[in-house]
């Protein structure tokens, strides 16, 4: 996790989404094309020997493939209309297995056109079990009990398959298995303690590197004001395509001016740029807990200082929430945070200005702000 991930090129960005009917018709024409006019090679399959070519042009030939073969052509098929999309190879049911991912709308989804065919070419025949690509949605029905008109975009695989013991490897009929690719197996790890409504932007939080990797699998633990300045600084490099050093220079702040209690490269910026005034006497307190009236006032010093952004035409925070405080800086940064969606307090109109935070809230914030406020 070291180099830059861009959520356009790699699949563990936001994959939270499996292919399910009603995704776009771009990327369903080639999924139902190949799972209904390609048969599936058992004969081949058993043996252990190809009798046919596994090409993309092979398999629209001569209509026989294994794994490899749906997998070629429905490649070959999905760059010609324009999608990126990647194979990925894994293990079913003790046999090895290849299928899709690809980016469709922002997002990755899982697309196995093996599986969505049932066409079976068995002892010299060609047959079919069911409808093709009948069963590529199956599990919608026979799991969540949705009809057809139900079937979500997208289904987040995290928090439908918590209810099981073994989530990867559960399978859902004998012949739709819920299969995940080795990014989203890494970055579920990465995940590993988080609540799951942080979840979903946490993945976009990692991806795009903007935590401390010390937060990975700590997400429950408090925040310390060093970790948090960490992720505050990184949040600003990444948006801005600048390491802190290239800033400080551009803007003339003073590097060599640290706080009395850390030297910190992340609490020296955050001082130097006027976004962090410590606790008082020249301190940091780099061990100490983190409150949300900090991250959002920090936020919002970011938005004026680093990305010369104006809040004064947003609401203020106490007129939003009830228990923001009237400080200076604060209050706007508090009103403009809510206005676009950076934070919506914690219900019954309240901010809870003095809660702590835990690194998931950090993850979430920051990814929010990414998001909504600075990556453009």
């Amino acid at each position: 996790m070291n180099s830059r991930i861009d959520p356009s090129k790699r699949s563990y960005v936001g994959s939270k989404s499996v292919y399910a009917y009603g995704q776009e018709n771009h990327s369903r024409i080639p999924k139902q094309a190949i799972a209904c006019n390609i048969w599936y090679d058992y004969d081949s399959f058993r043996e252990r020997k190809l009798s046919s070519d596994q090409s993309a042009l092979g398999v629209l030939r001569n209509r026989l493939a294994v794994c490899g073969g749906y997998v070629n052509l429905t490649l070959a098929l999905l760059t010609a209309v324009d999608i990126h999309a990647i194979r990925i190879t894994g293990v079913y049911e003790s046999e090895t297995h290849a299928w899709i991912e690809a980016y469709v709308s922002d997002r990755w989804i899982h697309m196995d056109t093996t599986f969505a065919s049932n066409n079976i070419f068995e002892n010299g025949s060609y047959g079919t079990r069911t409808d093709c690509g009948v069963l590529t949605v199956d599990f919608l029905r026979q799991v969540l009990g949705l009809e057809e008109h139900e079937y979500p975009l997208e289904l987040d695989i995290e928090q439908w398959l918590s209810q099981f013991d073994n989530p990867f490897t559960y399978v859902i009929s004998k012949y739709t298995p819920i299969v995940f690719s080795p990014f989203m197996q890494l970055l579920a790890s990465l995940l590993d303690g988080a609540a799951i409504w942080a979840r979903p932007e946490l993945r976009y939080a990692v991806g795009a590197e903007l935590l401390s990797e010390s937060m990975y699998g700590n997400w429950s633990q408090p925040t310390s004001r060093l970790l948090a300045a960490e992720a505050i600084v990184k949040l600003i490099e990444v948006s801005s395509g600048k390491t802190i050093e290239q800033i400080a220079e551009e803007k003339g702040y003073n590097m060599k001016d640290p706080f009395s209690d850390t030297d910190s490269k992340y609490a020296t910026f955050l001082k130097a740029a006027g976004v962090s005034a410590g606790i008082g006497d020249n301190r940091y307190d780099p061990t100490g807990t983190f409150t949300r009236i900090a991250m959002v006032t920090m936020l919002g010093r970011v938005a004026t200082n680093i990305f010369g952004m104006d809040l004064s035409g947003y609401p203020l925070g106490t007129d939003v929430f009830s228990d923001v405080p009237d400080w200076a800086g604060t209050n706007e940064a508090v009103g403009w945070a809510a206005e676009i969606g950076i934070t919506t307090g914690v219900g019954d109109g309240l901010f809870d200005s003095n809660g702590v935070l835990q690194n998931q809230h950090i993850g979430v914030f920051a990814y929010r702000a990414f998001e909504k406020a600075f990556s453009n």
